[in-house]
C-alpha cells in the first residue's frame, strides 16, 4: 500500500519539489555504483586477467561478490525511507514559532534523563528524541545521522542498516582485491626477484592502481586506505547500531552503559528488524500552486 509521509509540507518558491529531489537523489547511489563497478572491471578485465588458478578465482569471486552486494545496498539505502515522525494532533505547537523559549521544552526519557525537545517550524511537529531536520531533504528524520551524498539520501533509523552493509561490503571487496594483488605479485616472484618488476607491466600496474590512484577526483584517497576506512567504519557503525548509541551525543556517553547495551543488543530490533517503506515518487500530479507541496509517497512492505 502507498502512504504519504510529507503531506501538505510547504515548498517555497524556487525550491525543488519532492519528486525532483528524489530523482536527483538517485544519482548518488548511481555514481557510487559506477565507482564500485569501475574497480571491479579494471581488476577483473585488466590487472588480474592472467590470474586463472583456483586461489585467484576464489579471491576474484569473493571480491566481486562483496562489490555486487555493495551496489545493492547503496540503492537500498537510497530507496528505503529513513523514517519520519508523525505529528501528534493532541500536542499542538507553540503559539509563536519565532519565540525560542516556546519552541524548546524539557522532556524526560523513560530512564529519567532530561533532554531538550524542539519544535520544527518546517514540518510542524515536535521532534522526537534524536530526531533531526535535514534541510537538503526538507523533512525531519528519525535518529538522523547525516545526509550522505554518495547514497543520495539521509541516513536514519530505517535505512542505516543498508548504509552499514555498504561500508562493510565495499571495504571487504577492496580488501579481497588487495589480497589478490599480493597473491599475484607472489606468483610473479616480485618479493624475491627485483627483475620481476620490469619483466611485465602487471606488478607496477597493481601497485599504482591500489596505492596511488584514487577512484575519483573528489576522493583523493587510495584504494588501500579506503579499504581500511570502509571496513573499520562499517564495523564501528554496526556496533553503534547494536548498542543504539547516540553518535551525536558523545559528551554524554558512558562506557559501561554502552558496552552493556551492545552485549544486550539494545538496538538490534530497532535498526535491523524495522519495517521497510520504499520511498518513490508515485504521484503523477504536480502541484498547481507554489505554496502547496507534492507529497512524497512511500510503499510499505
Amino acid at each position: 500500500r502507498a502512504t504519504s509521509v510529507d503531506i501538505d509540507m510547504p515548498v517555497k518558491r524556487g525550491e525543488l519539489t519532492h519528486r525532483q529531489k528524489r530523482l536527483l537523489g538517485i544519482g548518488g547511489p548511481a555514481g557510487t555504483s559506477v565507482l564500485v563497478l569501475m574497480v571491479i572491471g579494471v581488476s577483473l578485465l585488466l590487472l588480474f586477467r592472467n590470474a586463472t588458478d583456483r586461489t585467484a578465482s576464489v579471491l576474484k569471486a569473493l571480491a566481486s561478490g562483496f562489490g555486487g552486494f555493495a551496489v545493492v545496498n547503496a540503492f537500498l539505502c537510497n530507496l528505503v525511507d529513513p523514517g519520519s515522525p508523525d505529528p501528534d494532533p493532541n500536542d499542538p505547537g507553540p503559539q509563536d514559532d519565532d519565540n525560542s523559549d516556546q519552541r524548546i521544552r524539557d522532556q524526560k526519557l523513560p530512564n529519567g534523563k532530561t533532554w531538550r525537545q524542539k519544535w520544527c517550524r518546517d514540518c510542524r511537529l515536535w521532534r522526537p528524541h534524536r530526531c533531526g531536520h535535514c534541510h537538503t531533504c526538507g523533512r525531519c528524520i528519525l535518529r538522523l545521522d547525516h545526509h550522505c551524498g554518495f547514497m543520495g539520501t539521509c541516513i536514519g533509523e530505517r535505512n542505516c542498516r543498508f548504509f552499514m552493509a555498504f561500508l562493510l561490503c565495499s571495504g571487504l571487496g577492496i580488501a579481497f582485491f588487495m589480497a589478490l594483488g599480493a597473491y599475484r605479485l607472489t606468483q610473479l616472484g616480485c618479493w624475491n626477484d627485483g627483475d620481476a618488476w620490469t619483466k611485465s607491466w602487471e606488478p607496477i600496474g597493481i601497485v599504482l592502481f591500489f596505492f596511488c590512484c584514487p577512484p575519483a577526483v573528489p576522493i583523493p584517497i587510495c584504494l588501500f586506505i579506503q579499504s581500511i576506512g570502509l571496513t573499520c567504519g562499517g564495523t564501528v557503525y554496526c556496533a553503534f547500531m547494536t548498542a543504539d548509541t547516540d553518535i551525536h551525543g558523545a559528551k554524554d556517553w558512558n562506557a559501561f552503559s554502552e558496552i552493556r547495551n551492545f552485549l544486550c543488543c539494545h538496538g538490534g530490533k530497532l535498526y535491523f528488524c524495522a519495517p521497510l517503506a520504499f520511498q518513490c515518487p508515485l504521484s503523477s500530479q504536480e502541484s498547481s500552486s507554489d505554496e502547496d507541496a507534492e507529497p512524497l509517497q512511500t510503499a510499505d512492505l
